[in-house]
């Protein structure tokens, strides 16, 4: 019997609008700082979007052979052993 991994590459595009009162703060720079701390509400509507408007394009794959060695972790083409 062979094994075989498929990597699949894919691009696809999400917009997700949220609502900031007209108060005169840097709501960009709120939104960025909220996207690189990982918040877990804007990740949550971003996600929640994703689900819905995902058009994804497979732009690529590559299929490998995963060969079964004695070496185990030591050989990178080998995931963990049962």
């Amino acid at each position: 019997m062979k094994t075989y991994r498929i990597l699949m590459s894919r691009t696809y595009n999400t917009s997700v609008e949220v609502n900031f009162p007209d108060d005169g703060r840097d709501h960009a720079e709120i939104i960025n700082d909220k996207i690189e701390d990982h918040d877990h509400e804007i990740w949550d509507l971003i996600a929640e979007a994703e689900l819905f408007q995902m058009n994804v394009d497979n732009q690529d794959w590559k299929i490998q052979e995963i060969n079964k060695t004695r070496t185990g972790g030591l050989s990178p083409d080998t995931g963990p052993r049962n």
